[in-house]
């Protein structure tokens, strides 16, 4: 049992989405006997939004995931889960590499939406090299060139960001954030709350906390590895099946 001297020996630190919203009053000189339920709401609407603001700065490695098309010959437009943000990565997979023993993937290479229209017959079949990720309500993606053969031989593995989940404060939840950015979380919505129940200077204080606390958390959220540089021939011809 842990005593003078000693650490805890314990990793369980993950204040509660109450306890959040709480220290981020504290900042902003509102103790918590003062927090009354207008103060909960508001800040309830705030820590969401907070959130939401999290995945338009920028890709959150926690909130990564994978997933498959299952391709079907000739089809080029697949819908997506609706809670993606973004997609990061596509590559073309052809399984168990047409009987060598082990898969075969080809990363294949974004593009826009003008940039898709500008393909003269969009539903040649091929190999896919290319998608154009729409952003809409329900996300999907269409591919060029639609596969010639689809699942299970043929399929497309993706990387995606996906969006962070909502908060609420009445069952003792969580934010759905890593440990390293607890901190950060809390200044953000400090700020957000200066700027409903505060004075100028303590925004501007809690703005600049906001900054700094946010610049230390993504400074340690990114994936260590060597900056690889090579040209892209894959526009100029493919590899056989």
């Amino acid at each position: 049992m842990p005593g003078p001297g000693m650490s805890s020996g314990t990793y369980g630190f993950a204040p509660s989405n109450a306890a959040i919203l709480y220290e981020a009053f504290d900042r902003i000189q509102i103790r918590p006997t003062a927090v009354d339920r207008h103060h909960l709401q508001s800040g309830t609407l705030s820590l969401n939004l907070e959130l939401q603001r999290f995945s338009n700065l920028g890709i959150n490695n926690w909130k990564m995931i994978t997933g498959v098309i299952n391709l079907v010959a000739g089809q080029a437009t697949y819908v997506l889960p609706p809670t993606l943000v973004t997609m990061t990565e596509m590559y073309y997979t052809t399984v168990n590499g047409n009987g060598a023993g082990y898969n075969l993937d080809r990363i294949m290479r974004p593009m826009t939406r003008e940039q898709y229209a500008m393909i003269p017959n969009k539903l040649q079949p091929g190999d896919p090299t290319q998608f154009w990720f729409q952003r809409l309500e329900v996300p999907q993606v269409t591919i060029w060139q639609p596969a010639i053969q689809g699942a299970p031989e043929y399929i497309i593995n993706w990387n995606a960001l996906q969006r962070i989940q909502d908060a609420g404060i009445a069952s003792g939840e969580t934010p759905d954030i890593v440990y390293r950015g607890f901190d950060a979380l809390c200044a953000a919505l400090a700020h957000r709350l200066a700027v409903k129940f505060s004075p100028p200077p303590i925004q501007q204080l809690r703005k600049v906390e906001a900054t700094e606390a946010w610049n230390d958390f993504v400074a340690n959220d990114i994936e260590n590895g060597p900056m690889i540089m090579q040209p892209n021939v894959g526009i100029y011809g493919r590899m056989g099946r």
